[in-house]
């Protein structure tokens, strides 16, 4: 079903039919489908591995700040089968949360980020390698931690705003030093339509895209690592 959010223009135009479209649309969670971005670039030979890929965002049900993570039910915000899948949360056009955005069964944000880093990390010149893999034990680690990944609604007179933030906590001595490095990924989308399901899932690949491009910018080279 492909579902969007109204203008509050529209709303006072077209009452009867906006309001059905809300309660069909807006208040219903929507499941969309997204892919990280593949590398292009060959393998190289430097063995890497990530080691472990957190989610540790926080969910509430009715935030003040519609950029933090929030669930329209309460018994779900402590549900991580329901809070891994969870990117973004609609809303109405004088900004009341409504239904929930979130990918299908089976995927996760951990997973497209650990998609990102492999991306990130092959196109910097790296071999990503998993367990089983002879190297494995001698590859130079990579762990993720996500405190942020969400998309949001701003609710506007003639138009609507949505948009993308992510942010990415990296460690692992050599490959971005001795401490902690950061990385974010924005994305922004306006219509004076409304925002359809499809919209969504193009501003979580755009906010996905810059974030692999900022990992990769904390990555170091495989020529910038002591042997």
């Amino acid at each position: 079903m492909i579902c969007r959010l109204l203008t509050p223009l529209r709303l006072l135009a077209l009452p009867i039919l906006l309001g059905t479209a809300l309660s069909a649309c807006a208040l219903g969670r929507s499941v969309v489908d997204i892919k990280a971005p593949a590398s292009v670039a060959a393998a190289g030979e430097t063995a890497v591995k990530i080691t472990e890929v957190s989610d540790s965002r926080h969910f509430t049900v009715n935030p003040r700040d519609p950029s933090e993570p929030s669930l329209g039910d309460a018994a779900e915000i402590n549900d991580p089968k329901i809070t891994a899948r969870a990117i973004g949360r609609k809303r109405g056009g004088f900004g009341g949360a409504f239904g929930d955005v979130v990918l299908p069964e089976g995927a996760t944000v951990a997973g497209l980020v650990r998609d990102a880093a492999q991306t990130a990390l092959q196109d910097e010149g790296y071999r990503i390698v998993s367990e089983g893999s002879p190297d494995y034990a001698g590859a130079l680690p990579l762990a993720l931690d996500v405190e942020q990944f969400w998309g949001w609604y701003t609710p506007g007179f003639a138009s609507v705003d949505v948009s993308f933030k992510s942010r990415i906590i990296m460690t692992g001595d050599p490959l971005v030093g001795s401490g902690a490095a950061n990385a974010e990924g924005f994305a922004n989308y306006s219509s004076s339509v409304g925002i359809f399901e499809s919209d969504w899932a193009e501003l979580v690949k755009n906010g996905l895209a810059d974030l692999t491009a900022k990992m990769k910018q904390r990555i170091k080279a495989p020529s910038e690592i002591s042997k």
